[in-house]
């Protein structure tokens, strides 16, 4: 097995917070009061009232889902009314959500943790 060393250390730990699933929701997704901003590519973004809507719901399905609704959730707190999570992460989904069908206590969000093809 190689060892490596303090920079090489250093880059592997920068990338994989990079790539990490509620670091890029915190990075582009900014709430200020009842504001809500989603940064998007370049200089490209849009801010929604939150006062405007009655409603706000979330949809995700994938891997990454369950820690990218995790960020919502922080983000968005009780604003957050419902929605619905698919993911296929059974063995370590976030430690504060659960495994398999669940509500979480801020919203009416459906969790729901499937197996792929050929997991046990």
């Amino acid at each position: 097995m190689p060892t490596f060393g303090p920079t090489c250390k250093k880059i592997i730990r920068a990338a994989l917070k990079a790539v990490d699933p509620e670091n890029l929701v915190y990075d582009r997704v900014i709430r200020q009061g009842e504001d809500l901003t989603i940064r998007g590519q370049g200089h490209v973004s849009r801010t929604y009232h939150l006062k405007d809507y009655a409603d706000i719901h979330v949809l995700g399905a994938g891997k990454g889902a369950p820690f990218l609704f995790q960020a919502l959730e922080k983000i968005l707190g009780q604003r957050l009314t419902g929605g619905l999570i698919i993911s296929d992460i059974v063995d370590s989904p976030p430690a504060d959500i659960g495994s398999g069908p669940t509500r979480t206590n801020v919203a009416d969000i459906r969790l729901f943790y499937i197996g792929t093809p050929g997991s046990t």
